[in-house]
C-alpha cells in the first residue's frame, strides 16, 4: 500500500495512516511496553487517506476549534544537541509562546524528545530482535495517537507533582486553576523533506473513535535515555479509522514554524484533543527527519471547565 507520485496533488497527498486495530482482528492487547520490539511490530489498520496541505490556510485553524495551530517562531537554540541548553534556552521560549498563543496564566514544560532516526533504521534493528528486546531509537511515530487520554492527563499531572521535579508553585496552580491543558510544540530542526507530522481536525474526530491504551515503561528504557522518567505507566489514545476524519499537514515545514498540538484540555466547550501521526508521503526524499517536541502543562486562573465532569 505504498504511496506513489500519483497520490500527490498541489493541495493534498494520499498517504497511509496507521489506525487502531482491535485485538479481535489481530491487533495487540490494550497495553504494550514502550520501545520493545513487540511494540514496534504491533499490527495496525493501515488506511490510505487524503491529507490536505495547510499552506495558504494556516490562519483557518486554531487550538480551541481544531486542536492544532501552526505558528511562526524563531528560536535562539539551533543545534538541540545538549539537554541542559535545551532546558535553559528553549524551554522558556516555548513557555512564553504557549502563554501568548493560549492566554494561559501559567506554563511548565515537563519533557521533550529530539528525533533524528528513520523508520528504516528502526526496521533494521527489528530484524531478528526478540519481542522483549529494547529498540531505543527516536524515530517518527507512524500511528494515529494522542499522547494522553483524559485519565492519562490526570495521571501525568499527578506524577509530575509527585516527582519533585516540577516548580514548587505547580500544586498551587492546580488547586487554584479552573482549566488545565497539555499542549505539545513540534518543530523540525531542518526543512521537512520526509515523514512529516500530520494532524486530524479535532472537530472531525468523535469520542467513539478513541481507544485508551496503557503504556508500560521499563527501567532499562529509562536508564538508557539517561533521564529520570516522570511516569512509569501512561495512558494514551489510539484512534480507530473513520471516513469523517480530515487530516492536514504543513508542506515542507521549516525550523521557523512550530506546530502546536493539543493532547488534553479540561475545558469542555473547546477542542479537547487532536490525533496526530508521522506519515510517509509520495514526496519523501533525503536523510532522516530531525525534529524536537516539547510537552507543556498550561493553567488558566480565570477560565472554568464548563462541566463538573471535566477531570483535573
Amino acid at each position: 500500500m505504498a504511496s506513489t507520485i500519483e497520490d500527490s496533488t498541489t493541495d493534498s497527498i494520499k498517504a497511509i495512516v496507521n489506525y487502531y486495530l482491535p485485538p479481535a482482528d489481530g491487533g495487540p492487547p490494550e497495553h504494550y511496553v514502550v520501545r520493545t520490539a513487540a511494540a514496534s511490530k504491533r499490527p495496525m489498520n493501515a488506511r490510505r487517506v487524503k491529507i490536505f496541505d495547510l499552506r495558504g490556510r494556516e490562519h483557518d485553524f486554531n487550538l480551541d476549534h481544531n486542536g492544532f495551530q501552526l505558528v511562526r517562531h524563531v528560536s535562539k537554540e539551533k543545534k538541540f544537541d545538549n539537554e541542559d541548553r535545551i532546558k535553559a534556552v528553549y524551554y522558556p521560549e516555548i513557555e512564553q509562546l504557549m502563554k501568548k498563543q493560549t492566554g494561559a496564566t501559567h506554563a511548565y514544560i515537563f519533557s521533550h524528545v529530539v528525533r533524528n532516526h528513520s523508520r528504516e533504521e528502526e526496521l533494521k534493528l527489528l530484524q531478528g530482535a526478540k519481542n522483549d528486546d529494547m529498540i531505543n531509537l527516536d524515530s517518527p511515530a507512524l500511528f494515529a495517537h494522542i499522547d494522553q487520554s483524559y485519565d492519562g492527563a490526570s495521571i501525568a499531572l499527578d506524577s509530575i507533582i509527585e516527582s519533585g521535579l516540577a516548580p514548587s508553585q505547580l500544586p498551587t496552580w492546580r488547586a487554584n486553576a479552573h482549566r488545565f491543558a497539555i499542549i505539545n510544540a513540534w518543530r523540525p530542526l531542518k526543512p521537512i523533506t520526509r515523514e512529516p507530522l500530520a494532524v486530524c481536525d479535532a472537530a472531525t474526530v468523535a469520542e467513539s473513535d478513541l481507544r485508551e491504551i496503557t503504556l508500560r515503561i521499563r527501567d532499562d528504557y529509562i536508564h538508557g535515555r539517561g533521564q529520570k522518567q516522570l511516569v512509569r505507566n501512561q495512558k494514551i489514545w489510539q484512534v480507530a479509522a473513520n471516513s469523517q476524519h480530515r487530516w492536514y499537514w504543513p508542506r515542507r515545514q521549516t525550523p521557523e514554524e512550530v506546530l502546536l498540538i493539543k493532547c488534553f484540555d479540561s475545558k469542555m466547550d473547546v477542542a479537547r484533543r487532536v490525533p496526530h501521526t508521522a506519515v510517509q508521503t509520495p514526496e519523501d526524499y533525503g536523510p532522516p527527519r530531525e525534529s524536537v517536541e516539547v510537552r507543556c502543562l498550561l493553567f488558566w486562573d480565570d477560565e472554568k471547565n464548563n462541566s463538573e465532569k471535566a477531570r483535573l
